[in-house]
């Protein structure tokens, strides 16, 4: 096992095929080249990850709370049970790259920041997502399946073809969203209608 330190070091940015291990709250990870690396309980509340590619990596019970990610790439990675809490993504560079896939399973994201950031065909599984913000994020294809959305706002983003039915609390003006082809469970489409000042009871 490789303690997450080792990603501080000038030779250490480059790892493949390693399970990560320990805490680094606040560190300035950067330029890190990370294939096939499994990252188990790492504490990196607050980090800063910066300039960095990760590829076929997974996260499990991780703490990434308040994390900035910045110019970082994530291809074909999955957090489960991770702590995600005020995670800022709207600066990871993902809103210009082709849709790759990302899966969080049983995560919190609450407060988190997806504003603008490219996240088609992602899947979102039991996650908690209050009060996170889609702005403008491409959500094209997406599975968000028993999710937790109150308060999560919703505007300009691409929800076309996104599968929504599970997830509950959320709220937005479909006119100010892309909306083609978007599923819904049934208990949750009068939030929408609500929109347009229609009541179901």
């Amino acid at each position: 096992m490789t303690a997450i330190q080792e990603l501080l070091h000038p030779d250490g940015n480059a790892l493949s095929d390693q399970t990560l291990s320990g805490s680094a709250p606040g560190v300035l990870i950067t330029e890190a080249d990370l294939q096939d690396c499994h990252f188990e309980a790492v504490n990196l509340e607050g980090a800063t990850l910066k300039s960095s590619a990760l590829e076929d990596c997974d996260f499990h019970e991780c703490n990434l709370a308040n994390a900035q990610l910045v110019g970082t790439v994530f291809t074909r990675c999955r957090f489960v049970d991770c702590k995600l809490v005020g995670a800022d993504w709207s600066r990871a560079g993902l809103s210009l790259l082709p849709p790759v896939t990302i899966t969080f399973e049983r995560c919190i994201r609450d407060y988190a920041s997806l504003s603008r950031v490219n996240f088609s065909r992602a899947r979102f599984i039991d996650c908690s997502m209050r009060d996170t913000d889609f702005t403008d994020a491409n959500l094209s294809k997406a599975t968000l399946g028993n999710c937790e959305l109150t308060g999560a706002r919703f505007h300009g983003t691409d929800l076309r073809q996104a599968d929504l039915r599970g997830s509950r609390g959320y709220f937005f003006d479909p006119r100010d969203n892309q909306t083609r082809g978007l599923k819904l469970s049934a208990l949750e489409a009068p939030g929408l209608l609500a929109a347009f000042g229609i009541r179901v009871d």
